[in-house]
């Protein structure tokens, strides 16, 4: 009875080495998992921000055209020639100016939106690395304790096949049975 118990100490520390590597490894393939979806995000807000430049630059020359449109208006407002064209050209000012203001406007949100995602493409860029960095440091502990622990089970698994020898072949055959039954 006493070899059966210590057969079931050494099976159990054997699971138990097994398991903790089982479970570094398990955490290096999920974390690898959120590094693939960490990156695919980063991708995703890169290219909202290239987006977001993209309309910002579009924007910028409307505004440009709008002052152009404005200073233009100014040379017809000189060479008009009564009051009717007068009040076209003052309306078409008018357009002009409510465009560059709205034109603006919209610039310095589109610039405060690109400052935000900038610096939220870095704090990802910083969780990114950080995260990849960790799971480098796990993948290469989990690696070296999976070699580490091949020479401990293999010096276990001796023990258990001296203490085997010990018991009689119909009860190991039921312990083994059992184990593989209930573990632990």
């Amino acid at each position: 009875m006493a070899v059966l118990i210590e057969l079931q100490k050494l099976d159990l520390e054997q699971d138990k080495l097994r398991i903790n590597v089982d479970n570094k490894i398990k955490k290096v393939e999920e974390d690898r998992e959120k590094l693939v979806d960490l990156e695919d995000s980063l991708k995703s807000e890169e290219q909202d921000l290239e987006e977001t430049q993209s309309l910002l630059s579009k924007r910028e020359n409307e505004l440009i055209e709008a002052q152009n449109g404005y200073k233009h208006t100014e040379d017809k407002l000189n060479a008009a020639t009564n009051s009717r064209d007068f009040a076209t050209i003052e309306q078409e000012r008018e357009t002009f100016k409510r465009t560059q203001v709205s034109i603006e406007e919209e610039i310095r949100t589109l610039k405060e939106a690109i400052s935000k995602k900038e610096v939220d493409i870095e704090e990802h860029r910083k969780a990114y690395a950080a995260l990849n960095e960790e799971n480098q440091k796990l993948a290469a502990e989990a690696d070296a304790e999976a070699a580490s622990i091949e020479d401990k089970v293999n010096a276990l698994k001796e023990k258990v096949a001296e203490l085997s020898k010990k018991v009689k072949p119909e009860i190991l055959k039921r312990y083994n049975f059992i184990r593989k039954k209930r573990p632990g």
